[in-house]
């Protein structure tokens, strides 16, 4: 169904264009879109570039559209993340019987869900980077366990000192044994030997659009990690 509408949309957008005299115009051998795989944040915005080739075409005018509107649309040509979920959006040009496609996957805001749930929590003192630079503040770092949020850095200030803090939550007491955990929920990954729940950082850049995560895992101890003397480091390569 979807390819008969696409059709019918490039037969009308044909159409269109006979009903006009073109003089001195420039028809494009090929259009592809700068990527084909796009991660956006609930409320994010983003730009999807058609590259021409010729460069020099007279209309670079794209008709878009969402096979999935309620996840992500478009408003005055810019993408924009409704909803967490799949889509595939597709531009075609105005002139010319071309298109492309890319497939854009949405993520839920990065927030904890219900604080008064989780009676544990521990804090980690940080200085994260990317690829040996400091982070800004339209880059964001999260805690998760399997699918879970648990925490979510936030910037501070100490003597001068610019740091992140992350306060991570946990259902159980670190100092006792699991009584109520299923081993085989994906959504508790735990260590066998230790008996507790394990972390992974990702981190979310808002400018670039991508998601980068930090090798390894923490596990939940009850303890602060870092401080202000002597942050802890997490090192995010891409």
């Amino acid at each position: 169904m979807r390819k008969i509408l696409l059709y019918l949309l490039l037969l009308l957008l044909t159409a269109c264009g006979d009903l006009f005299d073109f003089q001195n115009t420039v028809s494009p051998y090929s259009m592809a879109f700068d990527r084909h795989e796009y991660i956006l944040m609930v409320g994010d915005t983003g730009q999807i570039n058609p590259i021409f080739d010729p460069e020099t075409i007279s209309n670079m005018s794209v008709y878009w559209m969402s096979n999935n509107p309620s996840v992500a649309t478009f408003v005055d040509n810019r993408l924009v993340a409704l909803a967490p979920g799949e889509t595939t959006v597709t531009g075609v040009s105005i002139e010319y019987q071309i298109y492309d496609t890319c497939h854009v996957s949405v993520l839920p805001l990065w927030a904890v869900l219900d604080i008064d749930g989780y009676p544990y929590d521990m804090v980690v003192y940080a200085n994260p980077t990317l690829n040996g630079q400091p982070l800004t503040d339209r880059q964001s770092v999260a805690a998760f366990c399997g699918d879970e949020v648990r925490g979510v850095g936030e910037w501070r200030e100490w003597a001068g000192i610019r740091y992140m803090q992350l306060r991570i939550y946990s259902r159980y007491n670190p100092r006792s044994p699991y009584s109520t955990v299923n081993p085989q929920d994906p959504l508790y990954p735990y260590d066998a030997e230790t008996d507790t729940e394990q972390f992974v950082f990702r981190l979310y850049d808002y400018e670039t659009h991508q998601v980068y995560s930090l090798p390894g895992t923490m596990l939940f101890d009850g303890e602060a990690h870092g401080s202000l003397s002597h942050l802890y480091e997490m090192r995010f390569m891409k």
